[in-house]
């Protein structure tokens, strides 16, 4: 499979005895490879689109943007405290610790139901198992209401 998709339109020069390193040549008088070479100027000619088809980057000028770019376009950390920013705004104090206990602290939804003061009176049923799910709904509804409304994933510092 990699024979299929690289091999077949590689350079020329990978396995060529005048190959002295990196896109160095002895075979040309300007010692890098270039189409003064034959076999290099028939793959420039024929072969050449197929590989930068074939790769979805030419790797053959940009080297640097390969190997180690960093995308610094989003904060994940600054996008969640604006989402909270705005949830704690828009919702009660009891609601909001509601909301972090349930998202941000990872405590069960016994522990969100034990705090909010909801029971049950059904048999093998969780306590205010059904509160606690209309409540995640209304967390879900606001915060989709905020990404909506709100800019909160740009990232002012740019």
């Amino acid at each position: 499979m990699v024979r299929n998709h690289y091999g077949n339109y590689v350079r020329p020069c990978v396995n060529c005895q005048f190959n002295t390193g990196e896109n160095t040549c002895s075979a040309t008088n300007s010692g890098i490879q270039d189409n003064q070479c034959k076999l290099y100027d028939k793959w420039s000619a024929f072969k050449k689109t197929g590989l930068d088809l074939k790769i979805t980057l030419s790797t053959e000028n940009h080297v640097n943007e390969i190997s180690s770019k960093i995308d610094n376009s989003f904060s994940y950390d600054l996008s969640v405290n604006k989402l909270n920013d705005h949830m704690k705004s828009q919702l009660s104090e009891t609601h909001y610790r509601a909301y972090y206990m349930m998202f941000f602290e990872n405590c069960t939804e016994e522990d969100v139901a034990s705090y909010m003061g909801y029971k049950t009176n059904e048999k093998k049923r969780k306590a205010g198992y059904r509160q606690v799910k209309n409540l995640k709904s209304i967390f879900q509804k606001k915060a989709e209401d905020i990404i909506k409304n709100f800019d909160i994933i740009v990232n002012e510092t740019y």
